[in-house]
């Protein structure tokens, strides 16, 4: 965890002081880190400031920690850190001194200390960092440990390293491949699948002893592919049928690092104590995917695994996506002398019959959406899949969402399904023909939402009706029959998993309702319009869809029959009404929602619903036709939809790359001198320079995105932004063109240009006026 705002900046200071005093003196140091990531025994930790000697063969010069009020007074941490680095010192800076640590297994020793004078002058910081780095000259020789004592979690940080450095040129590669062509992966997990696959099957070569030494660097792939098959098998079998095959030549830059670590790990002799390298490699797979080993206890002979994320399970079959995936399954089920199932490489579309196991556990992901010419492909494996219904794929469905609908074609009656789903999957597909197959053809008996970004739900596939139990984040449970009409299913799930609990409480009485389930024609349409002036009415109706409340009752009436607004029972809309009527009433807002909560017993202080972020324009005024709607947005993706960052990388990116990940949205906390300070919906806060790169991520939250990759290169992200922007001025007028060309009345070609700017990955209209 990063420390606080203050802490973050006054350790960009060092580090700036640092890197001059590096620069103009006589030190073994050649560049300083701030917050690199660190896999240490006590957990993840970031060191504020690295002194590295050779960052590319993990050896560092030194630590420092700025340690705050609520910190760990043993420094248990910092002393894992200066482990997992191969030194036996590390640093902290603190409020009256800096002291100097030397670590031992029965504790840490004060070896050192420079008092800090009570002042604000930059320069009495800037003459004590020079003395503590001439410190560290020396202790970056004598504080090392020995390499026959170093830890597997050295080892583990050299490998991570390494991928590190390998992956910019395997993502180009990638990129260059994969453009204007069709491929269900995106360009990064193509890459990270070939990073990973090539560090496990150098490695596997180096633990059974098999690679040569001194290998030229040209020769690593095709040394490497004669010798696979000298590993047990199926280990060495299953490492050559892999995909990216081992005659695929890796980039320069890739080969250069991968060529690097090797000689690394034979100076060090990795293995030479404790299987401290076998140790290694199975931290690098739990790091990649857990440790389910010991939670399964299904039978192999009745499990599939689809697309799993876990490590080495038990099964009969596993397919993934991910070559990388298979293979470390393979060396930790060889390691663990455990057998080994059949393992297949790709998607669910390359099986066309039903499946014999009666457990099955998918795990669907991604962002991909596939072009029109996949999109047909795709429409004939759900043919053969769902002989029964003629199914046409949306633009706007993600390929996971197609894939999994083909999957659960594929299931026979009464077999038991686990799904892993994104946790938005019920908002983005509750339209669509996959939560129709859902709640048409299967029983929900689970649904765990206690994963803020994955829910896991357990299906059975037979016809009848059955109470869901719903698993919440705060670990409350609740139980609602959903019934058998796929709309109103999804709907009352809905209710499940967003409704307050006292709201809840009303739905489950039946006090409040979904507007198709009462009897509308017994409601008087002006109660509605009542209702729905109401703050419990307005925040119910936001809950359901982003658009602003109609303006008439024939319309409320009809968009909230399509959107499953949730109401109050007939008579207590009827009461509402008739008091609203009532001439001596007063009509103050706060009044009006008193009364309403009185008429559902409820207190007054209802906690608020938590309304769904969006990126939508707020001026939709009614719903337009859905075929119009779906004919123009296959002719905007015929033409082009720009897609940031994707797009832009494969034009203007070149050179290295900058990775933030983070859980939008994202805010601004503050802003000094070209530094800017941004915070996700978590607490954690991301410290960029530069307005270009402040101004990607938050274009980056508004679009609902997770990670960015951007280029360091501030520049070439300007150029990106600016060419982003140009290309969405350019869909605007297109946009236009074509609702102009389909609606002849100006004003409502207006309202569905604003209709489909919204149901596209693009963000608000606002933005790009901005």
């Amino acid at each position: 965890m990063l420390p606080n705002n203050h802490l973050q900046l006054f350790a960009q200071q060092l580090a700036s002081w640092s890197e001059q005093i590096i620069e103009n003196g006589r030190t073994p140091f050649r560049r300083v880190d701030l917050f690199h990531q660190l896999q240490t025994s006590a957990g993840v930790c970031c060191p504020p400031l690295i002194f590295w000697i050779n960052r590319q063969s993990m050896i560092a010069g030194g630590l420092l920690f700025l340690p705050d009020s609520g910190s760990d007074t043993n420094h248990v941490k910092e002393a894992a850190a200066a482990e997992s680095l191969g030194l036996r010192h590390f640093v902290t800076w603190e409020t009256e001194r800096i002291n100097i640590w030397e670590t031992a297994a029965e504790g840490n020793t004060l070896v050192n200390s420079l008092p800090l004078a009570q002042t604000q002058d930059p320069a009495a910081f800037h003459h004590r960092l020079y003395e503590l780095i001439d410190h560290l000259k020396l202790l970056s020789v004598t504080g090392r440990i020995d390499t026959n004592e170093i830890s597997s979690y050295y080892l583990l940080n050299l490998l991570e390293e390494t991928l590190a450095l390998s992956f910019p040129a395997l993502l180009e590669n990638c990129r260059m491949q994969l453009s204007g062509s069709t491929s269900t992966l995106s360009a990064e997990e193509e890459a990270q699948n070939w990073n990973r696959l090539t560090l496990l099957r150098l490695l596997s070569l180096l633990n059974w002893e098999i690679l040569p030494a001194n290998v030229p660097m040209d020769q690593l792939t095709a040394s490497s592919e004669k010798l696979l098959a000298l590993l047990p098998e199926p280990l060495g079998q299953t490492l050559l049928s892999l995909t990216p095959k081992t005659s695929l030549n890796l980039p320069a830059e890739s080969a250069v690092a991968f060529h690097h670590l090797l000689l690394r790990l034979q100076q060090i002799d990795w293995q030479s104590q404790d299987n401290r390298g076998e140790k290694a490699i199975y931290l690098l797979l739990k790091l990649w995917y857990g440790d389910s080993a010991s939670k399964t206890k299904t039978n192999n002979n009745h499990r599939l695994l689809l697309h799993s994320r876990e490590l080495a399970p038990n099964c009969c079959r596993e397919i993934s996506h991910s070559g990388a995936q298979l293979a470390a399954n393979a060396l930790a089920r060889v390691l663990d002398n455990r057998t080994h199932p059949l393992q297949l490489q790709g998607d669910t579309f390359k099986l066309s019959s039903s499946f014999d196991e009666t457990f099955l556990h998918a795990n669907f992901y991604g962002d991909l959406r596939p072009d029109p010419l996949l999109r047909r492909e795709l429409a004939g494996h759900l043919r053969n899949s769902w002989p029964n219904r003629r199914l046409v794929i949306p633009g706007s469905l993600p390929f996971w969402a197609t894939e999994a609908a083909h999957f659960l074609g594929l299931t026979s009656q009464n077999c038991k399904i686990e799904l892993h789903l994104p946790a938005n999957w019920l908002d983005l597909l509750i339209d669509s023909f996959f939560t129709e197959l859902i709640f048409t053809n299967f029983v929900l008996e689970t649904i765990d939402c206690r994963n803020e970004e994955r829910h896991l739900l357990t299906l059975n596939r037979r016809q009848e009706e059955a109470a869901t139990e719903c698993l919440l984040p705060e670990n409350s449970c609740r139980s609602l029959e959903l019934g058998l009409d796929h709309k109103q299913a999804a709907s009352r799930l809905l209710c499940a998993l967003e409704l307050p609990s006292q709201l809840f409480g009303l739905f489950t009485d039946q006090q409040l309702v979904l507007l198709t389930e009462t009897g509308v024609e017994a409601l008087h349409p002006q109660a509605l319009v009542c209702y729905s002036q109401r703050s419990l009415g307005k925040q119910l109706w936001e809950m359901r869809t982003q658009a602003p409340i109609p303006d008439t009752a024939e319309k409320l009436l009809a968009e909230g029959k399509k959107v499953n607004w949730l109401v109050p029972e007939a008579s207590c809309l009827k009461e509402l009404y008739e008091q609203l009527s009532t001439k001596d009433l007063s009509t103050d807002d706060l009044d009006l929602d008193v009364r309403l909560t009185q008429l559902l017993g409820l207190p007054t202080d209802v906690p608020n619903i938590k309304v769904k972020t969006t990126t939508k324009d707020a001026t939709v005024t009614k719903q337009v036709n859905r075929n119009l709607t779906d004919e123009i947005l296959r002719l905007l993706e015929i033409e082009g939809i720009p897609h940031f960052p994707q797009t832009y990388l494969y034009r203007q990116a070149t050179g290295p790359l900058s990775n933030y990940k983070f859980t939008p949205p994202l805010k601004l906390r503050q802003e000094l001198l070209g530094q800017y300070v941004l915070e996700d919906s978590k607490g954690q806060s991301l410290m960029v320079t530069g307005e270009e790169t402040k101004d990607a991520l938050l274009l980056a939250s508004i679009l609902g995105l997770r990670s960015l990759e951007i280029p360091i290169d501030r520049q070439q992200t300007a150029e990106m932004l600016d060419s982003y922007r140009q290309d969405l001025l350019k869909l605007q007028n297109t946009i236009t063109r074509l609702c102009l060309l389909h609606v002849e009345q100006s004003t409502a070609a207006h309202r569905l240009k604003k209709k489909l700017w919204q149901q596209l990955p693009l963000p608000p209209l606002k933005w790009l006026s901005s």
